[in-house]
């Protein structure tokens, strides 16, 4: 069942003037086809009337309205569904790895080991309108044959959040990101703090690699490092690619070249990295009725719980060479939050969304639909 979406509102007041003010008509990023600056093609999609896919929860989600041929899955997948995690084999068998009871909490952001022997994935408690009650977000890790989950980092303070893991290839070390949000009266308010921190499971040692930084990914070597960073402002974020230890950081893409922007996945090679990201939907400076509420909803994201503010603008996956910076769109087809990984050998990146499952070829951006998508599914890719 979607979460309520009573714990937003109180947080949709902080990031209202911020939104009013960065709203000051500059140039919106460019429409589909306008951004392949370094050639590289779009997928090709013709426009239908298709009807929702999945089963309509009660709060607004985006409805893919093109038609997407049907193709074969051809990787191993490790997808978060509800309270459970499955592995969904090429050829269809499906198992279920672990299951968290609603009150522990819900699974996020799943990570292979490099062994792919272990899995390790964030437990996710939310505020839920109660000043005195703890939340936040816990580590834990399973065993990719099936078992107990082991809590391997529970959250610190009240209000700690986890958003993003990312194994070092060594398989003894994760990078998470850390976000702690500062409380008034037992409410959170905003975000007090966010690192991208590098955890040791043998040690529990910490320590922080990137400051104003979360949701890391790394590249199959762990050489090079993508991440958002936050800035002086909730609409001040951008995506970020930087040596493993954080060093020579390099902006990727600016605040404000997307609306919103989620997920990114830097890919085995370190070269390029794939992003989910909506276009702008505000293109006056006082944007009014639902797409005010839409990125309004948008920028609190973090802040909120997933399973009903993460959904209802219309997003796409992008690609950024990590070289050059150049930006391409991958698919147009408009998903109610995707969520991309990378295959290991880099090319096909599959993803999840509320309306379906697919795969992409990284090179030229043909798309399958290859099942049925998820109200706030999420998945990762097994290693070879």
């Amino acid at each position: 069942m979607p979460r309520p979406r009573g714990a937003a509102v109180a947080l949709i007041g902080l990031a209202f003037a911020t939104v009013l003010a960065s709203c000051d008509g500059s140039d919106a990023p460019a429409a589909v086809g306008e951004d392949s600056t370094d050639g590289f093609p779009t997928a090709s999609v013709a426009t239908t009337s298709a009807p929702t896919l999945t089963p309509t929860p009660p709060v607004a989600i985006a409805t893919v309205t093109v038609h997407v041929p049907e193709g074969e899955q051809t990787e191993r997948l490790l997808l978060v569904e509800g309270t459970a995690l499955f592995v969904q084999e090429p050829e269809g068998a499906r198992r279920e790895v672990a299951r968290f009871e609603d009150d522990v909490g819900s699974p996020a952001f799943p990570a292979w080991s490099p062994d792919g022997e272990t899995i390790a994935v964030v437990v996710r408690s939310f505020f839920r309108g109660d000043g005195e009650a703890d939340f936040g977000d816990d580590i834990y890790l399973v065993p990719a044959t099936g078992g107990e989950p082991r809590l391997v980092r529970p959250h610190a303070t009240r209000g700690e959040q986890v958003f993003g893991l990312a194994w070092r290839p060594g398989g003894s070390q994760l990078l998470l990101g850390q976000i702690v949000l500062a409380l008034r009266n037992g409410i959170p308010t905003s975000i007090e703090d966010a690192a991208i921190i590098e955890f040791d499971l043998e040690s529990s040692g910490e320590r922080r690699i990137v400051e104003r930084a979360y949701d890391p990914s790394l590249s199959a070597d762990g050489t090079r490092l993508s991440y958002v960073a936050i800035g002086e402002l909730p609409t001040q974020a951008s995506v970020v690619a930087a040596n493993a230890d954080g060093s020579e950081p390099v902006t990727l893409a600016e605040p404000g070249r997307f609306e919103v922007t989620r997920y990114p996945r830097i890919a085995p090679d370190g070269n390029t990295v794939v992003l989910t990201a909506a276009a702008s939907l505000v293109r006056s400076p006082q944007p009014t009725g639902p797409r005010l509420v839409e990125r309004l909803l948008g920028l609190v994201e973090p802040l909120a719980p997933r399973r009903a503010e993460a959904h209802g603008i219309p997003m796409d996956l992008w690609l950024i060479d990590s070289r050059t910076a150049a930006i391409t769109r991958l698919t147009a087809i408009g998903e109610d939050d995707p969520y991309p990984s990378w295959s290991s050998d880099g090319q096909t990146i599959t993803f999840i969304g509320t309306n379906g499952l697919y795969e992409a070829s990284a090179a030229s951006g043909d798309l399958v639909r290859i099942g049925e998508g998820r109200f706030d599914g999420q998945l990762a890719v097994a290693p070879d």
